[in-house]
C-alpha cells in the first residue's frame, strides 16, 4: 500500500466513526508516524510503505477512531507557538488559554509603574500547572524573548511557583521547561502539591489558572473529553465553581496589592464569577474576558491597593 491509499483509508474510516474533521486527524497521525510534516506527506504519496508501517497506521487510527485526541496518541500539542509534550495525566492545551498569557503579559508593564522598585523579584504563581505550557510560555516571553526591560536588564528576578495535585502532571511540566527553557527552567519551582492547602510564605504579583471549572454532571461535556483527559483537571464541585471561588479566596490573602488574579472559567459562569468576586470587595478592575468565539472564558481581577 502506498501513503495516499493508507490516507485514503484512514479518512475513510474516521468518517464512519463519525470525526469532525477526518482527513487532518488523519494527516496529522501518519505525518507524525512516518516522521514527515504534513507537506512531507503528499509529497510522498506514490511511496510504498512498509508492513510494519501499515500496521502502525492502522493501530494508531484505530485509536482515535475510538475517541482517544490526537494530541494524546502523537504526545505533542503546539501552544503559543511551542510544542508540549502531552500525555494523559495532563490536559490537551486549547487555542483559547493563549489569551490568559496575552492577559498577563499585556498587564505587566503597567503593574511595573507600580511597583516603584519596591520588590526584587517578580513572583508568578499557577494554581493546576498541567503540562507547564502556561508558565512555560510566560518564562520563555519574559527571559528568552523579553519584551519587559526591568526584567531584561535584570532589575527584577521572575520567580513562578506551579502547583499540581498530580505527580505525573508534574513530571510532564518539568520535562517540558527543561526542553523549551534550558538553563532558564529553574526559574519555574513546580511543586506536587493539593493547592486547597497550599499556605506560601510570600505573596505574589499575578495569579494565574486553568483550574477545574466542568460541573460533575455537565451533560455538554465532549465525550471524548470526558473519557480521555483527566478528571482531576476537568471537573470541580458547587456546579463547577468550587476551586475558582476557594482559589480566589487565597487570592485575598496571597496577592500583592496591585498584583492581578486571571482564572480560564466556564462559558456560561462568567455571571456567578463576576458576582462572587465583587462581594469579596478586595478587587478592581474585575471583569470578564470573551474567548475567539465571542463566549465567556476569563475572570480577571486586580488587587486593591
Amino acid at each position: 500500500m502506498t501513503v495516499k491509499e493508507v490516507l485514503e483509508k484512514s479518512i475513510l474510516f474516521l468518517k464512519n466513526k463519525n470525526s469532525t474533521s477526518p482527513r487532518l486527524d488523519a494527516e496529522l497521525l501518519i505525518s507524525h508516524l512516518l516522521k514527515l510534516n504534513r507537506m512531507g506527506l503528499y509529497l510522498k504519496y506514490d511511496q510504498p510503505l512498509l508492513p510494519e508501517e501499515i500496521e502502525n497506521c492502522r493501530n494508531i487510527i484505530v485509536e482515535r477512531g475510538k475517541g482517544t485526541p490526537v494530541a494524546y496518541l502523537t504526545q505533542e500539542k503546539g501552544f503559543y507557538g511551542l510544542d508540549f509534550k502531552v500525555n494523559s495525566s495532563v490536559l490537551v492545551p486549547r487555542p483559547e488559554t493563549e489569551l490568559l498569557v496575552e492577559e498577563i503579559l499585556n498587564y505587566i508593564p503597567n503593574y511595573f509603574k507600580k511597583l516603584e522598585n519596591q520588590s526584587a523579584s517578580f513572583e508568578f504563581l499557577e494554581l493546576g500547572v498541567g503540562s507547564g505550557c502556561i508558565s512555560i510560555t510566560l518564562a520563555k516571553e519574559l527571559l528568552i524573548k523579553p519584551n519587559v526591560s526591568r526584567l531584561l536588564n535584570g532589575e527584577l528576578e521572575l520567580k513562578i511557583d506551579a502547583l499540581d495535585i498530580s505527580a505525573s502532571a508534574i513530571s510532564i511540566a518539568q520535562e517540558n521547561a527543561d526542553k523549551i527553557l534550558q538553563s532558564k527552567a529553574k526559574k519555574i519551582n513546580f511543586l506536587n502539591l493539593d493547592a486547597f492547602y497550599f499556605e506560601p510564605q510570600k505573596n505574589y504579583d499575578i495569579i494565574y489558572s486553568n483550574p477545574p471549572y466542568i460541573a460533575e454532571n455537565d451533560p455538554n461535556i465532549e465525550k471524548n473529553v470526558k473519557d480521555f483527559e483527566p478528571h482531576l483537571a476537568l471537573f470541580a464541585k458547587n456546579n463547577g465553581l468550587d476551586c475558582i471561588i476557594q482559589w480566589f479566596k487565597f487570592g485575598v490573602s496571597n496577592l500583592k496589592p496591585n498584583g492581578m488574579i486571571i482564572f480560564e472559567i466556564g462559558s456560561t459562569q462568567g455571571h456567578d464569577v463576576l458576582t462572587y468576586v465583587q462581594s469579596l470587595n478586595s478587587f478592581h478592575d474585575i471583569c470578564i474576558i470573551k474567548d475567539y468565539s465571542g463566549l465567556d472564558r476569563f475572570i480577571k481581577a486586580v488587587k486593591n491597593g
